[in-house]
Formats: structure tokens, C-alpha cells, sequence
């Protein structure tokens, strides 16, 4: 059965940034140029805006129930918590997707309702095996559970719009791409990332030519700033605009996820890496949760905290020929095209709702 009219309801969306935020509005996209899509989308970041959203969204749910829906879907776990609340208005399919995260909070009343929202859920999508595990262990049953990988497609550019932006990048950080070696990290600064780890573990073993860049915001931001490094070889970005985000992925030699395991935080998919990858940069990842599936290919996986490995991948790779590194990068921009299109992530949440 085609489901042609859908209420989404969606907590994370731009202009918010993040992951997810990206993911509901990729999905928004492709689910609107085919059916009836009604949304209700919250664009803030910060959580205490869930106190209004919430229950304006409920109120807003109802009203659109009674005009007629064929499928609700909520955008990740802590919007389903909702599902129960309407469950006894319609009839009508719920589906959810999980991130992972929400499987990470633990007690609560907070917790316990994202529990009994999931499962309300009639399908309950998720963004890779390891989070297929995670959602049978919270006791979802397997049959109700889909994988539906993440679409990648972030923002391109073309040479002529980069080229400034490189050049500043190299004036500023005192490096030239493709003469210096650089490493490069982009993502939250939050422990389970690893940054600071690898930055007090892992830098003081590198050659002393390798350059490291590391992008974005977190709670370890100050950790990695301070980490008595020489600054003339680790480069603290914080937050970065995606013009120059894009210029580091198509010119930095690799791209480090040193993930560490961490309680109850997972990694539970990896959208970084794989924007890396779609523009041609090998992934080095530890194979820590979901990373061990989503950086099977165009990469290196090295054992969980193996500093040393670790570092004598980098240098293996970068001190190779370079017909291994070309070859590489066309391997990890192929995998990415292949298995994560977001034509054919779009079309996967389509068949999963109409299966219902």
C-alpha cells in the first residue's frame, strides 16, 4: 500500500546544525517530491526548546490526524515518545528511526518514555547493524527492526570557489597541501570522538612533519587546545563553514576517527568519515561500534586503543607509493557512491513505509 500522505515529526532540523539534522531534512526532500509530507520540524539546537515543541507538536499531531494521515513518522527515538500519546486517536502505521544515542540514556522518566515510544513504533528504521543489536537488546522485536544506512551528500564545490579558500587555509596554517602531510578531524569534540585521546596518546608518535587539523565544537575543545602540542603542528578550528570543511576533506592526505568506547555513548553510525570518503580521503578509524561496519572500505580499521598500530598505519600510508593512496581514494569515493546514495536511502524509508 502506498502511504501518500505523511505527518513528520522532526526535533533536529536546519538551520540547527548536525547529523541528524541533515539526515531529516535529506529524507524530508526526497519523501516530498513524491508524496504529501506534513512537517513539524523543530530548526533550534538547544534541548531546553523541547519544553514548547513537544507538546505544540502533540496538540499539532492531533489536528492533522483528523484530516487524514496514512503514516506518521518521527525522526529519531526521543520524538517517538510521542507515539503512545497518539496511539489511541488512529490506526494508522508509526515509524521511528534510531540513532543510536537514545539507546544510550539510561533511567529516568526521560528514558523510560523513548523506551515505550520505540516501541509503539509498528517499524523501527536504524542507521546500522550495530544499532540493530542495540535495539533488540532494549527489547524491540527483530521483525519490527530495518537498516536503512544514512544517505551521504554533502555540499560540493567547484575548483574556482575553493581555491581562495585553500589559499587562505595554507596562509593561515602554514602548511601547503600536497608538499606538508596533513591529518585532519571533523566532528563534535565530545570524549567518545577520541580527539583528545589520540592528541595525548597518539600525536607525540607521528613524524615531526605531520601536520594534524581538527574541526568543530565539544567539551574536549579546551582539552585538545591545551594539550601543550607544538601549535605550529596541531591546528584547533573549532567550528568551521562547509566551504572550508570541503576544501580540507579534497586536500588533507586521511582521516582520523580514533574513537574510544565510552559509557553510555556509542558511535552509532559515522557521518563524518563517509563525507571524507565521498570526497576521495581514506578513513583510519579504531573499530569501535558502528565504525567497524560503516569504515569496512576505503579505509584502515585498527584495534581499540593501539596507539602504536595506529600510527604505523598513518605512516605506512603516507609514506607509500602513490598508486596505493590514488587507488585508495578512488576505492573510498567508490564505496560511498555505491552504498550510501541518498536516492537510494530515500527510496529504502519509502519501501519500508509502504510495506505497512
Amino acid at each position: 500500500m502506498s502511504r501518500d500522505r505523511i505527518l513528520y515529526l522532526a526535533r533536529r532540523f536546519p538551520p540547527s546544525l548536525g547529523g541528524i539534522q541533515t539526515f531529516s531534512c535529506k529524507l524530508y526532500e526526497h519523501a516530498s517530491s513524491t508524496r504529501q509530507v506534513r512537517l513539524h520540524a523543530l530548526g533550534r539546537e538547544h534541548l531546553a526548546h523541547l519544553g514548547w515543541f513537544v507538546p505544540r507538536t502533540y496538540l499539532a499531531s492531533l489536528i492533522e490526524l483528523m484530516h487524514g494521515v496514512d503514516l506518521v513518522y518521527f525522526s529519531d527515538g526521543v520524538m517517538s515518545a510521542l507515539a503512545p500519546y497518539l496511539r489511541p486517536f488512529t490506526n494508522v502505521p508509526f515509524v521511528t528511526t534510531i540513532h543510536g544515542l537514545e539507546l544510550t540514556y539510561s533511567g529516568g522518566i526521560f528514558s523510560r518514555r523513548i523506551d515505550a515510544g520505540i516501541k509503539t513504533c509498528d517499524r523501527v528504521c536504524v542507521v546500522s547493524q550495530k544499532t540493530a543489536e542495540l535495539t533488540e537488546a532494549a527489547g524491540v522485536d527483530r521483525d519490527r527492526i530495518r537498516i536503512a544506512y544514512n544517505g551521504i551528500e554533502p555540499p560540493v564545490y567547484d575548483d574556482a570557489t575553493l581555491a581562495p579558500v585553500v589559499d587562505r587555509l595554507q596562509k593561515e596554517l602554514g602548511f601547503v597541501f600536497g608538499q606538508d602531510r596533513v591529518l585532519l578531524n571533523i566532528g563534535r569534540q565530545i570524549p567518545r570522538k577520541g580527539v583528545a585521546e589520540f592528541v595525548e596518546n597518539g600525536f607525540p608518535l607521528l613524524e615531526s612533519n605531520i601536520h594534524l587539523v581538527i574541526c568543530g565544537t565539544g567539551p574536549d575543545h579546551d582539552r585538545i587546545a591545551a594539550s601543550g602540542h607544538p601549535s605550529d603542528r596541531i591546528h584547533v578550528l573549532g567550528h568551521v563553514e562547509d566551504e572550508v570543511s570541503s576544501a580540507l576533506r579534497r586536500n588533507c592526505d586521511l582521516f582520523l576517527m580514533p574513537n574510544v568506547q565510552y559509557p553510555n555513548d556509542i558511535e552509532g553510525y559515522g557521518i563524518a568519515p563517509l563525507e571524507a570518503m565521498y570526497d576521495g580521503l581514506p578513513v583510519v578509524a579504531f573499530a569501535v561500534d558502528a565504525l567497524v561496519e560503516s569504515c569496512r572500505e576505503g579505509g584502515y580499521l585498527i584495534e581499540p586503543a593501539n596507539y602504536a598500530a595506529y600510527v604505523d598505519r598513518l605512516h605506512a600510508y603516507l609514506n607509500g607509493p602513490a598508486e596505493h593512496r590514488d587507488a585508495l581514494s578512488k576505492e573510498a569515493r567508490e564505496y560511498i557512491l555505491r552504498e550510501y546514495a541518498w536516492s537510494r536511502t530515500g527510496d529504502t524509508y519509502l519501501q519500508i513505509w509502504d510495506e505497512l
